[in-house]
């Protein structure tokens, strides 16, 4: 949700993972329309996001992908999307920061968004929240002081049961795997 400290999370990511880069649905909005208040066609924004990532995955670099993801559909399919491009770890950030919390904050952005944007957004994160079952390797809470607990335990990954519900041909049992940099929490997306 705006306000919950989803962007200066993904820039203290950043700095503990400098040669990572952020892809923030907000800064191509910018890029596109000149104004992250501008939404645009959300189908063109995501489009270059997943452009984005699949440049950088392609390198070997590591993603901070830096958007609400509100709808679960829209999460499972892009999860598999980022392994089908070869991701191997992905860490997953839900941000629970009382509502109250976010229109303070929100108050004294640069760019404010309506309240009832808010509240309809939480509405549906209550609705749909994020569950690793959704291909997410670790998920973890954020709370309003930006400290982070594990949501789930890692299970253990079979090929045929990466993402249920994804598109097809998305993130299916031949996906390739690279190797990986390690155990350690990285970004929310580690291509090698």
């Amino acid at each position: 949700m705006p306000g919950s400290g989803k962007s200066v999370f993904a820039e203290k990511l950043l700095r503990a993972y400098p040669t990572a880069r952020i892809v923030s649905s907000d800064g191509i909005r910018e890029l596109l329309y000149g104004s992250a208040s501008e939404q645009g066609i959300p189908s063109t924004v995501f489009s270059v996001a997943h452009e984005i990532v699949a440049s950088c995955l392609s390198v070997g670099q590591d993603v901070i992908y830096d958007a609400t993801n509100l709808e679960r559909t829209h999460r499972r399919d892009t999860l598999a999307y980022m392994r089908q491009l070869g991701a191997k770890r992905i860490l997953g950030y839900w941000f629970r920061v009382p509502i109250s919390e976010c229109t303070r904050r929100n108050q004294i952005r640069n760019r404010v968004v309506p309240r009832s944007v808010i509240l309809k957004m939480a509405a549906e994160m209550e609705r749909w929240p994020p569950e690793r079952q959704e291909g997410f390797d670790e998920l973890f809470v954020v709370d309003r002081l930006g400290r982070r607990r594990r949501l789930a335990r890692p299970a253990a990954r079979t090929p045929d049961k990466r993402v249920r519900g994804a598109k097809p041909g998305l993130g299916s049992p031949g996906t390739r795997t690279p190797r990986g940099p390690g155990t350690r929490n990285h970004p929310c997306t580690s291509p090698q």
